[in-house]
């Protein structure tokens, strides 16, 4: 039986080998926009102070760290405290990866005292919604870029393709992937009921671009969300310079004082900020 498992994992892993793009393609892609975005003044000294912000990132499938690596480092310039949301590679089951983000929720309120503002690309706009449904006490709000919010599985062909034989491997046992019980059977039931429920009370914006290759644009637009409009790609959202300035205007209005999560009193922390405004007026200064 292990056996039989372990063959299924390896052809699992060749097909989003084969299919998904590759670290080394994706890196490249990603520095590339990066360095036109470091072209932007706002991206190098962010028009906000996050006043300790606390930020969760959310990544969707075949998500790694590093896609995320300009928007950490731009919302720390900005005095925020972002941090990674433990998705793996997105290609788990929406409930057992509910789990880790609700953890990380959970914890980074805990550490700061106030709501966490949740910023998340693709599948993790799904993950996002759901815990500021399920947990509004934690969330400050939500921004979803390019995320299929009013359908599981809106996507391209070729990408619901990849799903379906990922699910299909799932579905015969191999460990830590999606399985048809997620769409249709009792394993997501919950988390498909929540994803369409109505939303709390909080700043929820859905970014999406009409030339998107991996999801359906359309299924971007939550009712229960403000919609912007970016040109570029799926995966340049996370690089955009049109992206960077709706997170200024967003996360400036989750900035200001909310009601605080009662934990009990610890030593302030000193975190030296490496860009932003309070940098910017010291060096004047």
């Amino acid at each position: 039986m292990r056996a039989r498992v372990l063959k299924s994992r390896r052809v699992v892993e060749k097909l989003v080998d084969d299919w998904i793009p590759r670290p080394a393609v994706r890196r490249e892609r990603l520095f590339q926009g990066w360095l036109d975005l470091c072209d932007d003044p706002d991206y190098l000294l962010p028009p906000f102070d996050g006043d300790g912000l606390p930020v969760l990132l959310v990544g969707g499938l075949a998500s790694v760290p590093v896609l995320f690596e300009p928007m950490r480092r731009w919302l720390e310039r900005a005095g925020c405290r972002p941090a990674l949301a433990p998705v793996r590679y997105g290609f788990d089951c929406g409930e057992r990866t509910m789990a880790g983000v609700t953890r990380s929720l959970q914890r980074m309120a805990d550490e700061h005292g106030r709501p966490v503002a949740v910023v998340a690309h693709s599948r993790g706009g799904q993950f996002a919604r759901v815990a500021a449904v399920r947990h509004p006490e934690l969330v400050a709000g939500v921004v979803a870029l390019a995320s299929p919010l009013t359908d599981m599985v809106a996507a391209s062909r070729v990408l619901v393709t990849q799903l379906t034989i990922l699910g299909l491997a799932g579905t015969l046992g191999v460990p830590r992937l999606m399985s048809f019980a997620c769409l249709v059977g009792e394993c997501c039931q919950d988390f498909r009921s929540d994803l369409s429920a109505p939303f709390p009370g909080l700043p929820y914006t859905s970014v999406y671009t009409e030339t998107d290759l991996v999801v359906r644009w359309r299924s971007c637009l939550d009712p229960y969300a403000r919609h912007e409009k970016v040109e570029t790609t799926h995966s340049g959202m996370l690089v955009h310079p049109d992206v960077f300035r709706i997170l200024v205007k967003d996360l400036s209005g989750m900035t200001p004082t909310r009601p605080s999560i009662a934990v009990p009193p610890a030593a302030p922390e000193v975190v030296p900020l490496r860009g932003g405004r309070r940098q910017a007026a010291a060096a004047a200064a």
